[in-house]
């Protein structure tokens, strides 16, 4: 397998701040290469997940992950430990495009559209200072991969956090 990395001084500028970066990605491509990927280039790292419905499915998947050196915070649960993985220059990937149902999100345009927005990884970056990254990984061929970083924003962090967030 080839994996071709763009932006990859994204990454490292967005670091660089000493904050941590959220990595922003959806549903498209191959994430979990790519979590893959920075876990095994010496980058603190972690991924936010959702826990699968089958337990054997989700304990298969959690080794998978784990074998390759990420490690996974269950969404929803001990939210401390995604704060604390962005301590220390952390990296914490996090799907963007997951209805959560949770309550907590906009309606942001969206090529023209309303679309519904999750904004708990844009709170958590407005409230740590950490940088946020477009990330994606997508397919070229049959054995090779792109893997690129966009380059990183912050969130605002004035009197007014919707605002802010939005």
């Amino acid at each position: 397998l080839e994996i071709e990395v763009e932006g990859r001084e994204h990454l490292d500028a967005a670091l660089a701040h000493g904050k941590g970066a959220i990595c922003l990605n959806g549903h498209f491509g191959n994430w979990e290469v790519m979590s893959a990927w920075v876990c095994r280039q010496g980058y603190h790292g972690a991924i936010v997940a959702r826990r699968l419905k089958d337990p054997r499915l989700n304990a298969w998947m959690r080794q998978v992950r784990e074998s390759c050196g990420i490690r996974v915070l269950d969404r929803g649960k001990n939210p401390i430990r995604i704060v604390r993985a962005l301590q220390n220059g952390g990296v914490l990937g996090v799907m963007i495009d997951l209805d959560t149902r949770s309550g907590r999100g906009t309606f942001v345009d969206f090529f023209g559209r309303p679309a519904y927005t999750q904004v708990g990884p844009f709170d958590l970056a407005r409230k740590t200072g950490a940088a946020l990254v477009p990330s994606l990984c997508y397919r070229e061929g049959l054995n090779r991969l792109r893997l690129v970083f966009g380059e990183p924003w912050w969130v605002e962090n004035s009197e007014n956090p919707e605002q802010d967030v939005a």
